[in-house]
């Protein structure tokens, strides 16, 4: 937190005047912190940036299976002669599900040495050298918080720019702790469960009627988190 304090105070003299979004994209140590730290726009998971405890990575927002089906119809350039879908070698008969998900990937620890350890330092090149750039590639390759391929979150630039600017707003202005008895790693130790909602969109004129969706949540076992902000010194 402190690293990070530091670079909004060269880069934010003003606390009162916030970059604009180019302005935050360029700050190196605020992106890894939000890469490493971020998990989605909720007092929780913004509860768990400012702690050091969680992540894009570490806790992204889309933890759980992302099931796609292997199509009857399959392009030639991608399918056996038998119609089979061939991934790396492996022939998945029409109809086979087929899924990964984060949780797993991002704490491969070939890719992510201590993975559950939070260290923004990660994502940041020690020395530009090819080896770095190919570590950071791989990072980067192995990241999905978001989900990936043609049905990746439409919403994340919004969400990084969103992130950016809470992130460095809060650490610019405020000391952030929390009484270790109240708040600690066994009340923020994540649960997570499917829960069932309704959700209406809303478009213009275009009302399109409510539908039933099941999501998978993520939240702190106490199902509370309490925080002191402190305001730093001008």
């Amino acid at each position: 937190m402190q690293r990070l304090q530091a670079e909004m105070d060269e880069a934010m003299p003003d606390r009162k005047v916030l970059l604009d979004g180019a302005g935050l994209n360029r700050l190196p140590y605020l992106n890894a912190f939000i890469k490493e730290g971020t998990a989605a726009l909720t007092i929780e998971s913004l509860t768990l940036i400012i702690l050091d405890a969680a992540g894009l990575r570490i806790y992204g927002a889309a933890p759980s299976l992302l099931e796609r089906v292997v199509p009857s119809r399959l392009p030639s350039v991608i399918s056996k002669s038998d119609g089979d879908f061939d991934m790396m070698g492996y022939a998945l008969p029409p109809g086979t599900i087929v899924s990964t998900q984060a949780w797993s990937m991002h704490r491969d620890a070939e890719v992510f040495p201590s993975p559950e350890t939070f260290l923004p330092e990660r994502w940041l090149s020690v020395d530009g050298s090819k080896a770095e750039e190919d570590r950071l590639m791989r990072m980067s390759q192995n990241m999905m918080p978001f989900g990936t391929g043609s049905r990746v979150c439409g919403g994340q630039n919004l969400a990084h720019i969103m992130l950016r600017i809470v992130v460095a707003t809060i650490a610019k202005n405020f000391n952030v702790s929390a009484d270790a008895s109240e708040t600690n790693e066994r009340s923020m130790e994540m649960r997570d469960a499917f829960v069932s909602v309704l959700a209406r969109f809303r478009h213009i004129h275009l009302i399109i009627p409510v539908f039933p969706r099941v999501l998978q949540v993520l939240f702190p076992a106490a199902k509370e988190c309490k925080l002191t902000f402190t305001p730093r010194a001008q």
